[in-house]
């Protein structure tokens, strides 16, 4: 419901920020990628913590109880891999709704301003 920039903040510090929120689930989009802060999730500042979409394998820590993927990225028999309890969405787990495709030019690129797309 609000927006906290936690940039500036030390995981610890940033932890805290997010402990004192009392989120149910804290879910983490970037995994391993540049500018990660999977620091944050090791302090456990949410009962539930959970991977989507930015990193597409195991975080390998503890920090983080679900990975949300698909069976085509992660197929099942692979889950023995996964430090996190695999969340397996039926079709991809990568967003999109073709359905909006009269809003893209030819080449497929989404054009206008983000209101333009209720965003």
């Amino acid at each position: 419901d609000r927006w906290s920039a936690l940039g500036e903040s030390s995981d610890a510090e940033a932890g805290r920020r997010v402990n004192g929120l009392r989120l149910h689930v804290l879910c983490d989009l970037n995994g391993w990628t540049a500018g990660h802060r999977i620091g944050i999730l090791a302090g456990r500042p949410a009962p539930v913590q959970v991977a989507y979409m930015g990193f597409p394998g195991s975080s390998g820590t503890n920090a983080i109880d679900f990975a949300i993927f698909d069976r085509f990225v992660t197929p099942p028999e692979h889950a023995d891999h996964f430090s996190e309890k695999l969340i397996l969405l039926p079709g991809s787990y990568w967003v999109a709704d073709y359905g909006r495709a009269e809003l893209m030019d030819e080449g497929g690129v989404l054009g206008g301003s983000r209101s333009d797309h209720s965003l």
